[in-house]
């Protein structure tokens, strides 16, 4: 009897250790480090400023498009912060307001613009499928 009893308390002893790491595996990915988000807003600053360049944007259309990316995000952080919304509405809501974005910044563009926009995305689409297909890298 007391063998059994040592064995039991042995038993719910572990089981007792190991939910909390099982638990810590079921919170799903940790938020970024403020150096990895303050990392994410520089190279999308560079790659903003590399794109006016490229797409040769005036600076009044430099100026536009910034405010339309202000009033993007603005509109982006009540979405996210609703929470009336469930998780599809909230999506869904989303994909409304990045092609209404996208609208807007097309219609400050040219028509050579436009193309050539559209090209650079196509081809960033194909680094980026390229680089996720690699073995070992981040998903």
């Amino acid at each position: 009897m007391k063998t059994t009893a040592k064995i039991f308390l042995l038993t719910l002893g572990l089981i007792a250790c190991t939910l909390p790491a099982i638990r810590a595996e079921d919170t799903g990915p940790a938020a970024p480090s403020p150096e990895r988000r303050e990392e994410r807003r520089e190279r999308f600053k560079e790659g903003g400023k590399h794109m006016a360049k490229e797409l040769g944007l005036t600076e009044d259309q430099q100026a536009k498009m910034k405010g339309l990316m202000k009033e993007q995000k603005a509109a982006a952080e009540a979405i996210q912060a609703d929470t009336s919304l469930s998780e599809e509405q909230r999506k869904g809501k989303m994909k409304s307001l990045a092609e209404e974005s996208k609208g807007k910044r097309q219609a400050l563009m040219t028509p050579e613009q436009r193309k050539k926009a559209e090209e650079m995305r196509t081809k960033f689409q194909e680094r980026r499928a390229r680089h996720h297909d690699r073995p070992g890298a981040e998903k």
